[in-house]
């Protein structure tokens, strides 16, 4: 009945907008929308905090558990194929095209999904969106302040635009504003063939992925081997937050779960993680905690990809290391010859250290940025600690390329979204670029994904004169010290449950106890004493938007809960591998 009034005045619902279906049907109350499980679809998904418009085609076979999904009409792509357990990036490394196998990275091939599941959203009335007369549907998502809104049009029977002041529904992204607008959908035959096979630059990763299937299937995969799950590229894993809604059965629901072994298995652990946030929000650590897209351990939290042999929860010491930039600015001639710094430049022992510090007091914290859907932290924590050595030495302010970093530092551990080291960023820097690095503006804006390495020969930046790690072992004295005479520190820590699940406080883990994983890298900004809990911390500085955390920052305690001062690493402890720029 609906769509015969429709039918009756097409021209009258698109030129009068609005008002067509509320005088037809004033009483109108639709069922939710369902949508296609074999698709060709083109969206444009906007994240309005960075500016950034992030262009999707995604080909999609339900059946045959095979889905394509390009971004940027092409500049990257990834295969999915759940059948044979395969997951291939095609990206540019540097100036070539070359074929990644993301299950060696850790990845676990799963298909991401561009539309909502109506569970949970109510009917809001009907809306004008760009000319088209939609159904609004709207949704209120975990803790206030969060909500989903769907635009849909019935006549058309197709989606038009999804907005989101939440995590991330289609990748489980952190908490940010996201604006997803359909440019066509249309329906696919599936028929059992693979339509969207990978290039042939794919084919020795895929010959050797299926000799390598061929035996049994591994265990759980290491918690220190994937690429960020921000990055199931374009991020598969970052936050969603659930709030209030503590049920399984909702979790799913809200989540999209679809579970291959037995469900009691991941309610469980649910369960398990759910009893854990309450008792540690009821022991008062410090820490408030809620339940996430982490809930039922399917997904691994935030990580980079790090070398599993050397890792420190940031709740202990720190390796790290510092940079020295040129105090002239580099006008339009790009590198120049350089030497290597290898200097100390501390606080003097002999000067007090004051009891709280915090950069962005002194200027020195350049605005908190956002990765968006791709696993560049250690990118951003790289660029961070140089933008603020760089406003502390000349007060120059200028906002540097993290683009140029993906682009361009690619080596045995970088791989663009697929995680990376700054130590080995700032290695490739002063060896291949001679510490150069372009100003944003100069290289091109950030894209969330990897694209062609440009050449920077007449580009206008700054350039480093080196970097400097701090020593094994060393305490919490010189650390602070480094900090407070050179500015934001990029560090690496490994993100615990009380990480995962973070909302408000000082994180300190009592479970830390000693070398672990690193798995994920952001900014030191400064120290104190949290006056609520009374527990010393680091004040950190996430690159995910002023929408997550502190208006983008955190806190993690200096010492551990049980033990009465910081530990102190020992020799042997690390590897040159772990310490970052």
């Amino acid at each position: 009945m609906l769509h015969t009034l429709i039918l009756r005045c097409p021209f009258i619902a698109y030129w009068m907008g609005a008002s067509c279906l509320a005088d037809i049907v004033p009483n109108y109350n639709p069922t939710p929308p369902t949508f296609p499980r074999s698709f060709a679809a083109s969206v444009v998904m906007k994240l309005p905090y960075i500016d950034l418009s992030i262009q999707m085609t995604v080909r999609q076979l339900m059946k045959s558990g095979i889905q394509h999904v390009g971004y940027y009409d092409g500049l990257e792509q990834h295969f999915v194929n759940l059948a044979t357990d395969e997951l291939y990036h095609f990206v540019y490394n540097g100036t070539r095209r070359t074929c990644l196998d993301a299950t060696e990275r850790g990845e676990s091939p799963s298909m991401i999904n561009i539309f909502p599941v109506m569970e949970g959203f109510e009917f809001g009335g009907l809306h004008n969106v760009r000319g088209l007369q939609c159904e609004h549907w709207k949704k209120n998502v975990g803790r206030p302040g969060e909500y989903e809104d769907f635009f849909y049009d019935p006549m058309l029977k197709r989606p038009v635009k999804w907005s989101m002041h939440a995590r991330n529904e289609i990748i489980s992204a952190h908490l940010d504003d996201y604006v997803v607008n359909y440019l066509s959908v249309h329906d696919l035959v599936d028929d059992g063939r693979d339509k969207f096979a990978p290039p042939s630059e794919c084919d020795e990763q895929r010959a050797s992925h299926r000799k390598a299937c061929a035996v049994p299937e591994p265990g759980p995969r290491p918690r220190g081997l994937g690429a960020e799950d921000v990055f199931n590229h374009f991020g598969r894993n970052t936050r969603s937050s659930l709030g209030a809604l503590n049920d399984f059965n909702t979790f799913k629901a809200l989540h999209r779960r679809s579970y291959s072994d037995e469900d009691s298995t991941y309610e469980t652990r649910f369960k398990a993680n759910q009893a854990y946030i309450d008792r540690v929000n009821k022991a008062n650590y410090g820490v408030s905690l809620e339940l996430n897209s982490f809930a039922d351990g399917l997904n691994q939290p935030p990580k980079v990809q790090c070398d599993s042999s050397s890792a420190y929860y940031f709740a202990h010491i720190f390796l790290l290391s510092l940079l020295y930039c040129s105090a002239s600015h580099r006008a339009r001639n790009g590198p120049r010859p350089h030497s290597q710094a290898s200097r100390w430049n501390l606080l003097p022992a002999d000067v007090p250290l004051p009891n709280r510090w915090d950069w962005r007091d002194h200027g020195a914290s350049p605005p908190v940025k956002d990765q968006g859907t791709c696993g560049s932290c250690w990118a951003f924590a790289t660029i961070g600690a140089i933008e603020s050595r760089r406003k502390i030495v000349n007060g120059a302010g200028e906002k540097l390329a993290e683009q140029f970093l993906l682009d361009c530092t690619w080596n045995e551990i970088n791989g663009a979204c697929l995680g990376g080291n700054a130590d080995l960023t700032a290695t490739t820097l002063l060896n291949t670029f001679q510490g150069f690095v372009p100003l944003d503006s100069e290289y091109g804006k950030y894209l969330s994904a990897a694209s062609y390495c440009k050449h920077i020969r007449s580009m206008a930046g700054i350039q480093i004169d080196g970097w400097v790690q701090l020593p094994t072992g060393a305490d919490e004295d010189i650390i602070k010290r480094a900090l407070v005479n050179n500015g934001l520190l990029a560090i690496s820590f490994l993100v615990t449950d009380q990480t995962t699940f973070y909302r408000s406080g000082v994180i300190n883990d009592p479970t830390c106890k000693g070398v672990q994983n690193t798995d994920h890298a952001v900014n030191l900004v400064g120290y104190g004493t949290d006056p609520s809990s009374g527990l010393d911390y680091w004040l950190l500085r996430n690159s995910w938007s002023t929408n997550w955390g502190d208006e983008g920052y955190f806190k993690g305690g200096i010492r551990p809960i049980n033990a009465g001062s910081a530990t102190t690493l020992k020799d042997g402890e690390a590897s040159d591998y772990a310490v970052v720029l």
